[in-house]
């Protein structure tokens, strides 16, 4: 039973922007806005997708495949939010970045591919974001071939790791474990109280 209140309490957590209370930005939060390539870029748009998924389950009873996704009240109020928040001052945490998605886009955030699988009774999905081109190493540029992932599913908790070229993205609904190998937790790193 941990494990399900561990869920509930993400889940909880994560549909507060939606409900139109404002969060303090992440450290970085100004980097992540302005660098649409970046990983933390990457990562704020897998959070938000993962709260749209999470307000359409609260609203409907089951998942949505992105393109119902897209159509979804959820999605709908977040771009109403997105409408109104324009006329802001100051802009809301992650404004600048959300304005450049492109939801109808498979490349939803420019130079990184978002998919959405569902499971067929729709009760379980998995959402993974890979860079649409293989990645440099940073300040080496040189590449490896490796391709950086973030992954989710239904329980909220957002993996990471690198993959190697030769791993293939399911192309329908498989469990996150058997279809990413080898990702892990994200970790926040810890501020220190001094």
């Amino acid at each position: 039973m941990p494990n399900q209140l561990r869920r509930t309490v993400l889940r909880a957590i994560s549909t507060l922007p939606l409900l139109g209370r404002r969060l303090s930005p992440t450290s970085g939060s100004r980097e992540m806005q302005t660098d649409a390539g970046s990983l933390g870029s990457a990562l704020e748009v897998v959070r938000l997708f993962n709260t749209l998924e999470l307000s359409h389950k609260m609203k409907v009873g089951t998942y949505a495949s992105k393109s119902e996704l897209l159509q979804s009240d959820a999605t709908i109020r977040f771009r109403a939010w997105m409408e109104k928040a324009r006329s802001q001052q100051p802009k809301p945490p992650h404004y600048t970045l959300y304005s450049i998605l492109d939801f109808e886009s498979e490349e939803t955030l420019s130079g990184w591919a978002l998919a959405i699988h569902g499971s067929e009774f729709r009760n379980a999905y998995v959402l993974t974001m890979i860079p649409s081109k293989n990645q440099e190493d940073q300040g080496s540029g040189t590449s490896t071939g490796k391709r950086h992932v973030f992954a989710t599913d239904e329980s909220g908790i957002i993996y990471e790791g690198d993959l190697s070229p030769i791993v293939r993205l399911a192309a329908s609904y498989t469990p996150l474990p058997e279809a990413l190998p080898g990702l892990a937790p994200i970790t926040i790193p810890r501020r220190d109280r001094s």
